[in-house]
């Protein structure tokens, strides 16, 4: 969604469509079906009236920005339903245009509105206000907040509480949350994304659910803010006699706040493309969807495997451990997994935690590195916006009231246990750290395929790429019979400022993990089609052979939904042959970056389309198909789960419930009907995807 609007933009359209309320012509249905002469003459107009050259004024993604906010504003009460009918008839005469002049050209504008009421008058047909749900549910939840005290604002920025409002509601939500207790609503939370059917194989489950038709009855509860505000105050013993009507206020304020921060998709039709000027909205949208639901976390089926297995990776590139060995680290991670629940805050005996072999003294120096300090987590966490400030998930343990221990569901512990792990080895200043956990990541990477039956062919060698005429190294190869895997790994994160919108790091994060992986994958396949193999420094050869290549960005922790296949593959689409700009000065340097990393990833997307056969108009979508960008417990999870990496690969490759979430995809293509099953067929065959 493009968001970048000016602020006078709303108060302009609404001054620009006020004088027609009232004075819409009425349908006259014995005209034809396309309208009179005058009629279509008139739509034109409307075109003609409003074209300006393409980056002379607006996108016309910022109109529909736009529409959306009108129909927001429209749900609460601020425009009229003939302000939206107009407004809406514009957009369908301009919508195939690349731009539009800026309303501050009012005389244009206005002549354009004239010329609307003419296409009206000569039309048959004439839709009725149509709005989403997610402008519905925006305005319903800044109406009745506002009934409640807590005033709103619409403009070109969108349809929002003011920040006094929402600092109010936020201050609101925890007062309730305090009052209840902060365990037992942290609890009771977890318990009902249990029979929500939140919570699916261990794994908190943040999937959007949109549907193809309009009518879903409410916004989704925003499990992870909920969470983390409970667990800041496990020290605060309940003062509600009775706690659930507290709670059940609590959540109803927590649907309506997240519903006014506008960014929970309903609707599966939502971003099934990006153009790259909305590509950074889209990606402000996202990461505050993930602060509102997604809990950091590794899928906990395999976390036990996967945390021995990154252990032994760092232990065989020779990273020393902190406090104690690596054998103990494994043991205490084993241990506190094992105590776990998957669905409530557990209570931990220390003695329960002691490594067989530790002395009483590392014991408690382990002990004291995976549990949150005296002062507590999260203190200065008020909002969504303060993600810089949430620190809870890097702990697996938290300590509570009367000096209790209590464990994370099993689903935060694995990372969070990684997490203190790194934390530790910063403290202690380990030698070559950043340089060792690169390698370790494909090392770990290497196991996991292999422990899938895909043994490496090719692991951490060079080779001159004919695309760059550079020696290019390529982390990871894996064949079969039908297919090469090609895998790059980045430790990269996305870092808290990401998390929390801020768009300059976002930007920088996401140049640094998914651009730069999809600059090397891309590269490596050019070559491969240029030449038809990959000759290595060392006389290995890997031949194309009439393969399929499949690739793989890998890093070590997610980057929430930002990695799911449905924004990936409108990543790569919105990317393509094209760069960023932006009039911001502190911009610059990373649109630098970005735009000279745009160039070689483009330069090798041009050779791989062409060396598709001259009759395949789909050679973008097909690369974006056989791109994967995965943590690596999605990986381990994906191998894990019926047993056969790509059988599991593949289901989610041609289905997709738009839900932004892997575990949930694959759990939902996992069980679906025969109908489903047919689409699948299909949508294999011609390498294409279905929507469930």
């Amino acid at each position: 969604m493009f968001r970048t609007l000016p602020i006078e933009a709303f108060s302009k359209i609404d001054i620009l469509t006020r004088p027609y309320i009232g004075k819409l012509p009425p349908v006259d249905r014995s005209l034809p079906i396309t309208g009179n002469d005058e009629a279509q003459t008139a739509r034109d107009n409307v075109k003609n009236l409003l074209y300006c050259e393409f980056d002379q004024g607006w996108p016309i993604d910022a109109l529909f920005r736009l529409l959306k906010i009108a129909e927001a504003a429209f749900c609460a009460k601020r425009l009229h339903e003939d302000q939206i009918l107009i407004l809406s008839e514009l957009w369908e005469a301009v919508r195939a245009s690349e731009s539009v002049i800026e309303l501050s050209d009012t005389k244009q504008w206005s002549q354009a509105f004239d010329q609307i009421i003419i296409y009206m008058q000569g039309s048959s047909f004439r839709h009725g206000v149509r709005v989403s749900d997610r402008e519905r549910f925006l305005g319903e939840a800044l109406i009745a907040l506002s009934r409640k005290g807590f005033p709103f604002r619409i403009d070109g920025r969108g349809a929002s509480l003011t920040e006094r409002s929402y600092n109010a509601i936020c201050n609101l939500i925890e007062k309730k949350i305090k009052r209840a207790g902060g365990e037992h609503v942290a609890n009771a939370m977890l318990n009902l994304m249990k029979k929500a059917g939140r919570i699916e194989d261990g794994t908190l489950l943040h999937a959007r659910m949109p549907t193809t038709v309009y009518g879903k009855k409410r916004s989704g509860t925003p499990w992870h803010y909920i969470y983390s505000l409970a667990v800041k105050h496990l020290a605060s013993p309940p003062t509600a006699s009775n706690p659930e009507p507290v709670l059940e206020a609590m959540e109803a304020l927590a649907v309506a706040m997240s519903a006014t921060l506008d960014v929970e998709p309903h609707s599966s039709y939502e971003n099934l493309s990006l153009s790259r000027m909305s590509l950074t909205g889209f990606m402000f949208e996202t990461v505050i969807y993930d602060e509102l639901f997604a809990i950091p976390q590794w899928q906990p089926k395999i976390s036990a495997s996967l945390l021995t297995l990154w252990i032994d990776s760092l232990e065989a590139e020779g990273c020393e451990f902190p406090i104690a060995s690596a054998a103990h680290w494994k043991f205490l991670g084993k241990q506190v997994l094992k105590c776990a629940s998957e669905y409530r805050l557990s209570i931990a005996d220390e003695r329960i935690l002691k490594t067989a072999q530790s002395s009483k003294e590392d014991s408690k120096a382990l002990l004291k590195a995976i549990s949150s300090p005296a002062s507590g987590v999260n203190q200065s966490y008020k909002t969504p916006s303060d993600t810089q400030h949430r620190s809870a998930t890097n702990f697996p343990i938290l300590r509570a009231s009367d000096n209790r221990l209590l464990i994370q569901p099993r689903a935060v512990v694995g990372r969070a246990f990684v997490e203190c792990i790194y934390s530790e080895m910063r403290k202690a200043q380990v030698p070559d750290l950043e340089n060792i956990m690169g390698r370790a990541l494909e090392r770990l990477a290497l196991k996991i395929f292999e422990n899938a039956g895909m043994p490496v062919s090719v692991s951490g060698k060079k080779y001159r790429n004919a695309i760059r005429n550079e020696i290019l190294e390529a982390d990871l190869v894996f064949e079969t019979g039908e297919k090469i895997f090609l895998v790059e790994c980045t430790k990269k994160p996305l870092t808290n400022r990401a998390r929390s919108g801020h768009t300059l790091d976002g930007l920088r994060d996401f140049s640094g993990s998914f651009l730069k992986l999809l600059q090397q994958l891309a590269q490596h396949e050019a070559h491969l089609r240029k030449v038809g193999m990959i000759e290595f420094e060392d006389g290995q050869v890997v031949r194309l052979g009439g393969r399929s290549v499949e690739k793989v960005a890998l890093n070590l922790f997610d980057h929430g939904s930002l990695q799911n296949r449905d924004m990936t593959m409108s990543f790569i689409e919105a990317l393509s042959n094209t760069y960023m700009t932006s009039s911001v000065p502190e911009a610059q340097k990373i649109l630098t970056d970005v735009n000279k990393r745009l160039k070689f990833v483009n330069r090798a997307l041009n050779e791989i389309v062409s060396s598709y056969a001259p009759a395949n108009e789909r050679g973008l979508f097909d690369f974006a198909m056989s791109t994967w960008w995965l943590s690596v417990d999605q990986l381990h999870y994906l191998a894990f789960k019926e047993g056969n990496l790509w059988k599991t690969m593949e289901r989610i490759r041609h289905m997709t419930a738009r839900s932004g979430d892997i575990f949930y995809e694959v759990n939902r293509v996992m069980n679906m009907n025969e109908v489903g099953k047919s689409i699948f067929d299909v949508c294999k065959k011609m390498n294409s995807r279905g929507v469930l």
